[in-house]
This record gives structure tokens, sequence and C-alpha cells, in this order.
């Protein structure tokens, strides 16, 4: 969904576009996923690219539950936040 801003983006940020667990085309593991375990692994892929910068996040519809437990967890890895509907 975001192919189309991606670009314009990248002119001033560093882009990166997260797929999901099993969204997409990322495999889904075998063991059960929950926005809680999402936001789990969104914050250790954000730690290991990111290192300690905060980030701004963009997102919508399924993505905003996970946002939220990230937020609650790690409100020190996240600078803004732009919700879309």
């Amino acid at each position: 969904n975001y192919r189309y801003v991606l670009e314009e983006l990248s002119k001033n940020y560093r882009v990166i576009a997260p797929d999901f667990l099993g969204m997409g085309l990322s495999s889904r593991p075998d063991t059960p996923l929950s926005h809680r375990m999402m936001a789990f692994y969104l914050y250790h892929f954000l730690e290991e690219v990111t290192k300690d910068k905060k980030v701004h996040v963009v997102c919508f519809d399924y993505a905003l539950p996970i946002l939220s437990f990230l937020l609650k967890d790690h409100p020190e890895k996240v600078k803004t936040v732009s919700i879309l509907n």
C-alpha cells in the first residue's frame, strides 16, 4: 500500500516498509501470532535496523493494534506517529 509514497518519503527520510509475518510475501511461523507478538518482533527488527535511533511511524489498518503494543511497551523507540485510515 505504501509503494506510491515510498519514493516521495525517501527524499527526506530513510524509509523501511516491513512486511509483517504472514502478511504480503512473508511466510507465517507455525506458532500462533498475536498483535502483541507482532509488536515484539517489530521492536526487535527496529532495534536491529535503527539501533538507538527513534523512528517516525506511519501506519494504518492492521498495523494499528501492533503499533499500540509497541508504543505501550517501548515508547522510547518512537519519535512520531501518523495514523492513516
